[in-house]
């Protein structure tokens, strides 16, 4: 049990607690972005594929 002339408050984590919490929210926010810039990569190369695919005409003019 921790008496209160310890280095750290009884109320507050440990700072290598802390530090971890840290560490894995931005890992997550990392993770995060990834999925993101994947889905709009994703789905920017559908569109361009759309675009690449040769279309039929519609009207022939004379």
């Amino acid at each position: 049990m921790k008496h209160a002339n310890d280095t750290y408050l009884v109320d507050l984590p440990h700072p290598d607690t802390i530090e971890l919490v840290r560490v894995k929210a931005e890992l997550e926010g990392e993770r995060a972005r990834r999925e993101a810039v994947e889905s709009d990569r994703d789905h920017w190369r559908e569109i361009a594929q759309k675009l690449a695919q040769p279309r039929s005409r519609k009207w022939w003019f004379w």
